[in-house]
């Protein structure tokens, strides 16, 4: 697994089932694809604990790491909404807080 060097700070809520969400939690150090703007990338989403799930209808605080930070950073600010997918499926849906 990938070590945690996160550049950004978001509040996510993952999806149920019922919302079309992930069937279990997900856990820190999950890789899904981030939206950004129009655009996807790869990104690690990453808990307070190496360790943490993340139970679907819950708000959490995160870390995003992105391989490719280099080619995206210019697109993020804080303030933009985000979301995670597994493929076309939206699995959770947040907001940038900080940019580390």
């Amino acid at each position: 697994m990938m070590e945690n060097r996160s550049q950004v700070r978001a509040k996510v809520t993952f999806l149920t089932s019922a919302q079309g969400g992930r069937l279990t939690p997900a856990i820190s150090g999950y890789k899904p694809q981030l939206k950004v703007g129009d655009v996807f990338t790869s990104c690690f989403v990453w808990g307070d604990t190496r360790d943490q799930l993340f139970a679907p209808g819950v708000e959490y605080r995160v870390h995003l790491q992105l391989p490719l930070w280099q080619e995206y950073q210019s697109q993020i600010i804080v303030g933009m909404r985000v979301q995670l997918q597994e493929g076309s499926r939206i699995v959770a849906e947040g907001i940038i807080t900080e940019m580390l």
